[in-house]
């Protein structure tokens, strides 16, 4: 029996926006739930990379993903991601999880999508392990000098 291919994205589009993204992740036939897996990836604030080696001893270097969501989870939405991620800008990737990645890191994404919040920390603060945070970026500066007076205690950090 061959395998149902996920519903076409309006306008056929890659790339869209993130209510767009949500309504038809929420629509997506039954049959699609248990194949459709989206990787959230944060851009800021910034964090370490992950660094790890293959089985020939080459080193890898890549960008953490911060969540995965399934489909079966229920229903989402632009307040719901927020509310699970915190404020920050974030890159959203639905993936047919039967399509294999190797040799294209794209070949199983069916539509993408990006999100840049409010910075509204008091609100929203990035869900995140300080310990991940990469405290060198000059890009985090105002997110730790923030967060190092109202979230950490200043010897944690």
């Amino acid at each position: 029996m061959k395998q149902a291919p996920f519903p076409p994205v309006p306008g056929n589009m890659k790339k869209i926006a993130i209510e767009p993204f949500c309504e038809y992740f929420n629509s997506l036939p039954i049959l699609q739930h248990e194949h459709a897996t989206i990787y959230v990836q944060r851009w800021f604030p910034v964090m370490k990379p992950v660094i790890w080696f293959d089985d020939f001893g080459k080193k890898h270097v890549e960008h953490p993903n911060c969540l995965k969501l399934y489909r079966e989870r229920g229903p989402i939405t632009e307040e719901l991601l927020i509310s699970k991620l915190g404020c920050g800008d974030y890159s959203f990737r639905l993936n047919d999880t039967r399509i294999s990645i190797k040799g294209n890191a794209n070949a199983a994404t069916v539509v993408y999508s990006e999100l840049q919040t409010m910075r509204d920390w008091a609100e929203h603060p990035p869900v995140l392990d300080p310990k991940d945070l990469d405290m060198d970026s000059p890009a985090n500066t105002g997110y730790i000098t923030w967060a190092r007076w109202t979230l950490w205690d200043s010897a944690a950090v």
